[in-house]
């Protein structure tokens, strides 16, 4: 889930990141 965080912009390692990438 860490790719969806980085595609985003915002590189975190958090589940909810993959799922809302600007929170």
């Amino acid at each position: 889930l860490e790719a969806f965080g980085t595609k985003t912009g915002k590189p975190r390692k958090t589940v909810v990141i993959s799922n809302c990438g600007v929170c």
